[in-house]
């Protein structure tokens, strides 16, 4: 690196430090090395480093020959183990990294590679230098190499929803089949409901292995319109892949779950399922297609057949990805730990935040907004008068951010200042209620459970919130299972289902539905309470699997929600 850098200026290094080979004060260090292991503290490439005479560094930098060796050295200074160690100190081979991972450029805040090469001192990087300082992933900056982003064409959408539809549920069809008579067995293997639930789920990805089918598809015009034209090989993902994969999730992932069930039931032929999903359920193929207008098509892409090497980098990339999210999850701890959770100390700070939160709801709510609540004595009576080992669900809209805690603020002040039974916990987002320690800390002592986003129902979020059943507590959930600001009810979860099913005391679920919440005038009407009891029981006799126990649970949700969501805006007109 330039002498001229943070790290040599600190250091002492003069302009004139050239490293000289055939010298005794250069030190080659060798390390195990991983390119796909992207810790801060792995392994380095050989590296190389000079060490000056004493005039030319600050004291305690570079230790004497009686000192451990510098096969010890780290990025970080620890007296008397570890040697520190700068982008200004240390040198890897750029020449080998720039040919595997070649990429735009380097901020201007990284300096160029001369450090140690006697050439004059490079000035700050400029678009102009991209080709010769390309920004790569080395171990050095730990750092991915950054993709290009490519946005879906939102005009192109609805001329190729049908399409699409039609192909994602082919490619699902022949997947599970594939799947089923995997391995060279005579006869169909049954498969695992999970494993159809996250093929489908992540079919509209095309980063995904499941979703590579999209990365073959080409947009063309033909007869005035935009049909999907299949090639042989893999095109590089841009914009005309990005709109054939938010037409599959417009098309598929509202009734992702209920596909699930037909391809894990294998009851159907290719021709039915296809009807039965795309003119049926999802309504994308009825009416007439949209015609396409000569010119209309703003954006037209070639497409562009990748190249072996070009499939191999992008390989690596994403090995790269996974590995680091392997790590960062093996890293992570899980954020509640239960042990702490019966603490006294941690009960008085729940208690606490809750109160506070609850009051600020109150006061946000009541005083600085129009609310008009319905049947709320209903959850009321519930959360407080409930017998005891009777756990509660309740379900409902998912319509901002503010949804919880602020519609909470709406109970009465001595329930919100008593949380140990009468104030839910509720399933939350881990990627954004607990990415830092001070969210955690925060949405923990709030009743959180961090679950994560594409991980389907069997995951640990979802174990612990059983667990809570178990014990008697309030479980709120929105099954839509992200914020929905459409006018439509999104296809609910089964998440709440498996809840319901596997709580080992069936509990009470009571749904209600808001109105207006971004605005200043709420309208909050609670339904009467459903029991589940007696389904569950028949289900067990007749011996259904559980997949259609907790399909069942969710459509009648789903019936309920439509129910309380007319009711509501009846209510709600009346005195907008």
């Amino acid at each position: 690196m330039a002498a001229e850098s943070i790290g040599g200026l600190l250091y002492g290094y003069k302009n004139s430090a050239i490293i000289q080979p055939e010298r005794n004060d250069v030190v080659w260090v060798n390390k195990r090395h991983d390119p796909l292991d992207l810790r801060s503290n792995a392994p380095v490439q050989r590296s190389k480093f000079i060490c000056g005479p004493p005039d030319m560094a600050v004291d305690n930098h570079w230790k004497r020959e009686t000192q451990p060796s510098l096969k010890t050295f780290s990025r970080h200074l620890e007296e008397g183990k570890w040697y520190p160690s700068t982008q200004a100190t240390r040198c890897e081979e750029w020449s080998t990294l720039r040919q595997m991972f070649p990429s735009k450029g380097v901020p201007d805040r990284v300096i160029s590679p001369r450090w140690g090469t006697g050439l004059p001192l490079a000035p700050r990087f400029h678009p102009k230098n991209q080709q010769r300082f390309p920004h790569i992933n080395s171990p050095m900056t730990r750092q991915l190499p950054k993709k290009e982003k490519y946005y879906a064409i939102k005009e192109d959408i609805p001329h190729i929803k049908c399409e699409t539809c039609q192909k994602a549920v082919k490619y699902l069809y022949g997947k599970t089949h594939d799947m089923r008579t995997a391995e060279g067995t005579s006869k169909p293997k049954r498969l695992e409901e999970d494993k159809v639930i996250e093929l489908v789920e992540k079919s509209c990805n095309p980063e995904k292995e499941e979703g590579s089918w999209i990365s073959k598809i080409d947009l063309v015009e033909k007869d005035g319109e935009l049909r999907l034209s299949e090639q042989t090989d893999v095109g590089k993902c841009k914009r005309e892949c990005q709109t054939v994969s938010k037409a599959c999730e417009e098309s598929v992932g509202d009734v992702d779950t209920d596909l699930a069930e037909l391809l894990w039931k294998d009851k159907l032929t290719l021709s039915r399922l296809i009807n039965e999903v795309c003119y049926s359920m999802s309504n994308v193929c009825k009416g007439k297609k949209p015609k396409l207008k000569a010119g209309e098509r703003k954006v037209d892409e070639e497409f562009h057949v990748m190249t072996e090497d070009e499939k191999k980098a992008d390989e690596v990339l994403k090995q790269m990805s996974r590995r680091k999210i392997v790590i960062m999850k093996s890293a992570l701890k899980w954020p509640l730990q239960m042990a702490v959770m019966d603490k006294l100390s941690w009960r008085l700070q729940s208690t606490f935040l809750i109160g506070l939160i609850g009051l600020s709801s109150k006061i946000f709510l009541e005083w600085f907004n129009s609310v008009r609540k319905y049947n709320f004595d209903v959850l009321e009576r519930n959360a407080k008068d409930r017998p005891d080992g009777v756990p509660l669900v309740t379900v409902c809209n998912h319509t901002s951010c503010l949804d919880d805690p602020c519609l909470w603020g709406l109970l009465q002040l001595k329930s919100v200042l008593n949380p140990s039974k009468q104030i839910r916990w509720t399933l939350g987002a881990q990627e954004l209620l607990f990415s830092t320690p001070f969210r955690t800390f925060l949405f923990s002592r709030a009743k959180a459970i961090p679950v994560i986003r594409g991980d389907g129902i069997f995951q640990k979020g979802v174990d612990v919130a059983i667990e809570q059943l178990n014990k008697g507590e309030w479980i709120h959930v929105f099954p839509e299972g992200a914020v929905n600001i459409n006018d439509s009810i999104k296809r609910l979860k089964w998440g709440v289902g498996r809840l319901i099913a596997e709580a080992q005391v069936t509990p009470i679920v009571v749904p209600f539905w808001h109105e207006d919440t971004n605005k200043n005038l709420v309208t909050v009407l609670i339904g009467e309470p459903m029991e589940f009891t007696e389904t569950v029981e028949e289900y067990r006799k007749a011996k259904k699997t559980a997949m259609e126990t907790r399909k069942h649970i969710t459509d009648k949700i789903q019936e309920r929600f439509k129910e309380l969501k007319e009711e509501t805006r009846l209510l709600h007109s009346k005195w907008r």
